[in-house]
Order: C-alpha cells, then sequence, then structure tokens
C-alpha cells in the first residue's frame, strides 16, 4: 500500500482495490447516491464581505478517503502558508468531536460544522420536543 502525498493512508477495502490498471491510485467511492473511480478534490476558500472568494489550499485524496481525515491535513498546510482562519466552517464530513478539540489547541481555529451524528439526533429531540438546537464554538 502506497503512502499519499497528504500524509492519509487508506484504510478501506476500497482504498486497497485496484480500480483502473492504469493509476493504481483510483479507486470506487460513493457518497449518497453518487459513485465514481477516481479522486477527491478537497477546496478551502476564504469568505467575508469586503473580499471575493478566494482559494487559498486544495488538497486531491484518493475517493475512498473520509473527509474528516482531510481537516488536518487542510489546517497544517494553510498554517505553512500563513493563511489559518479564526472560523474554518465546514461541511459535515470534516468534523467530529476530536477535531474540534484539535483544530482550537493546535491551531486557534473554531471548527464550525454540525457534528456527524448530532444532526440526526437533534432533528428526533426536535420533532419530539419542538426544540431548536444551535452549534457554538469549543471555547479554549
Amino acid at each position: 500500500m502506497r503512502k499519499l502525498t497528504a500524509g492519509i493512508f487508506p484504510d478501506s477495502a476500497a482504498a486497497r482495490f485496484i480500480s483502473s490498471p492504469d493509476d493504481l491510485d483510483t479507486h470506487y467511492a460513493r457518497k449518497y447516491s453518487i459513485q465514481w473511480v477516481g479522486y477527491k478534490v478537497h477546496l478551502t476558500e476564504t469568505c467575508d464581505d469586503v473580499t471575493l472568494p478566494l482559494i487559498t489550499h486544495v488538497l486531491t485524496t484518493t475517493a475512498p478517503i473520509d473527509d474528516s481525515k482531510a481537516t488536518a491535513s487542510i489546517h497544517a498546510a494553510l498554517e505553512t502558508k500563513d493563511l489559518l482562519p479564526r472560523c474554518h466552517i465546514v461541511d459535515a464530513g470534516y468534523v467530529d468531536a476530536e477535531l474540534l478539540a484539535v483544530s482550537q489547541r493546535d491551531y486557534a481555529i473554531d471548527l464550525c460544522g454540525v457534528v456527524r451524528g448530532v444532526a440526526c439526533a437533534a432533528r428526533a429531540i426536535s420533532a419530539s420536543r419542538k426544540r431548536t438546537f444551535s452549534m457554538v464554538p469549543v471555547p479554549p
């Protein structure tokens, strides 16, 4: 098994299966109802009211790599470019409880996103109790 450039190791059966004889790093992946053989591209961009959106980092991984495994690599790369954000707004795939704490401790970043599993639980509780929940950054 080969090490990926970003320092992320494939850890699933799909990552070990050769999907193309022309490119040994090309693998099968599925996200919801979409299936493909190839790669994932993780884009990081600025978003504020003053400037236009600007792509600050691009990370390519093999397709079956879980998005949460890319978060630490993205933060490390942004740190070397002196482009760390104060608040990193991410999709649910890029955040978990450990990443919330590590991002704050190691990079002073408020990682803002819905933690997987919490959204489903919040919907169920909200439906039964008619309440709403909001995400609050973890204090240092």
